[in-house]
């Protein structure tokens, strides 16, 4: 949600959409919002990256680039801490948005089971 209302293209009139499903054994929280092209092409090569790599190992390398000062300010820590700290399983949607040539929607989905976790109970 965070990243949804940060990154939004506030420009086009796209509203940001949230969706919810809790079952017995797991929680999916989704997001989706309007963004550029170049931000989309950034969010991609991102997501790229925790495709490929340790999301523990690009957590510490961006937290280590935020204290130095040189990082991005668009690390994408809080989608590292969801996987890392909380075992969330990650997926994403980028879909083209006809009336807005140089506009895309994404959506970013967490998937958290809910065994395991204190003070749950399913």
């Amino acid at each position: 949600l965070e990243n949804a209302m940060k990154y939004h293209e506030h420009s086009i009139d796209i509203p940001i959409g949230i969706h919810m499903d809790l079952t017995g054994t797991h929680i999916t929280v989704s997001a989706t919002n309007g963004i550029s092209d170049g931000q989309a092409q950034r969010y991609q090569n991102f997501v790229q990256d925790i495709l490929r790599e340790d999301a523990g190992e690009l957590l510490v390398r961006q937290l280590e680039e935020s204290a130095l000062g040189g990082g991005s300010t668009k690390s994408c820590l809080g989608l590292l801490t969801i996987i890392n700290d909380y075992g969330a399983h990650l997926g994403w949607r980028f879909d083209s948005h006809p009336p807005y040539q140089q506009i895309m929607t994404v959506t970013t989905s967490a998937v958290l089971s809910l065994s395991g976790l204190a003070g749950v109970s399913a």
